[in-house]
């Protein structure tokens, strides 16, 4: 597919494959799309911005292969299914705060992106930021559930703090040695909880 440019001011909701293996778009803009189904623009190349400021809800494989972005920005998006912005080794930015719930291999291998900020997400899947080598900053307060296979082979991440803790997966922290004794603190955490209940 060669589509240069895309008008649809009037569609709330997308579809399963929309716009996949494009190589002329570089720029989309849905103003008033509010949900996203699966495959959805990837594997397109030249798409260096997209504007999606009413998203609520998005399915798996989202931007998938979309090389030249580097800002994702989702003002209200709420739920997003596996494989959510997979290796797009360019990110450098992505904004998120109403983000609650991720499936798994959430931007995997984006190995720009240097912070993070996820403010009100309570639910993580498996695979999540593996391989943000860059990854220094992370902010998940109200993370709950996490899967396995969490921030492997994120070596630079030195800190971070998962105060609500209750449901922790296998593999956590693999190859981040300045973090490895927080998990055995986390472990300990969740076993008290699991005590009470």
């Amino acid at each position: 597919m060669k589509i240069k440019e895309i008008n649809l001011p009037k569609v709330t909701k997308i579809g399963d494959g929309f716009l996949y293996r494009n190589t002329a778009l570089s720029h989309l803009s849905l103003l008033n799309v509010v949900n996203i189904g699966n495959t959805f623009a990837c594997s397109n190349r030249w798409l260096s911005t997209i504007s999606l400021p009413k998203v609520r809800t998005i399915g798996t494989f989202f931007l998938h292969y979309c090389e030249d972005l580097r800002i994702l920005n989702l003002p209200e998006v709420v739920s997003i299914g596996n494989n959510f912005a997979v290796y797009n080794q360019n990110i450098e930015s992505a904004h998120f705060p109403k983000l609650q719930t991720v499936g798994d291999n959430f931007l995997l291998a984006n190995r720009n992106l240097t912070s993070l900020d996820l403010p009100a997400l309570t639910s993580i899947g498996s695979y999540f930021l593996q391989s943000n080598e860059k990854l220094s900053q992370l902010n998940i307060p109200k993370a709950k559930k996490i899967g396995s296979c969490f921030l492997e082979l994120n070596k630079e991440l030195a800190s971070l703090k998962v105060p609500n803790i209750k449901k922790l997966g296998n593999r956590i922290l693999t190859d981040n040695k300045k973090l490895a004794s927080s998990v055995k603190t986390w472990r300990k955490k969740t076993a008290n909880k699991r005590k009470k209940t």
